[in-house]
């Protein structure tokens, strides 16, 4: 298992961070935001973990990556006080509009948002690893939170929990 930061996911575009199996292949995706400093609904809304902007572009990068013969099961959005875990269909390419996705539209991605949100968001949930957003870097990605992540999962492997 490992941790790669901007993640190729083809057609010109990058995860922030994949989370890959030791095939390589990515079991997670994660697209981090960070909040802006101005106030204001739409800038809130394109920080906002469970928003359709964001989540629209991480099931994106999923829908891309399942067409081109890679699956990935998992995708998840975070800013500095949030991280929201979504699980991927195994159809996910008949849910989306690959029109939106072709113009980055990722706010309409996902045909019927609500549905998809309330099938398959895992978790919700407040996080504490904001020292590592707040870092000076223009696209912060949680890369110790991923390695803890790693390490707990590897535990549980070995002890067959």
């Amino acid at each position: 298992m490992g941790v790669e930061e901007q993640y190729d996911v083809g057609d010109g575009r990058r995860a922030d961070v994949a989370v890959l199996k030791n095939d390589g292949k990515p079991l997670l995706i994660i697209e981090t935001k960070k909040k802006y400093e101005a106030g204001g609904y739409r800038v809130e809304r394109l920080s906002k973990p469970t928003s359709e902007e964001v989540v629209g572009q991480a099931v994106a990068y999923a829908a891309i990556l399942k067409v081109r013969g890679i699956y990935v099961p998992f995708v998840a959005t975070a800013n500095e006080s949030q991280l929201a875990l979504f699980m991927v269909p195994e159809n996910i390419e008949q849910l989306v509009d690959w029109e939106a996705i072709k113009r980055r539209e990722y706010g309409r991605v996902i045909r019927n948002f609500y549905d998809y949100k309330s099938k398959y968001q895992l978790r919700d949930r407040p996080h504490s690893f904001q020292k590592s957003f707040s870092r000076s870097c223009s696209r912060p990605t949680p890369v110790y939170m991923l390695k803890s992540i790693e390490l707990r999962i590897r535990n549980k492997s070995n002890t067959g929990k």
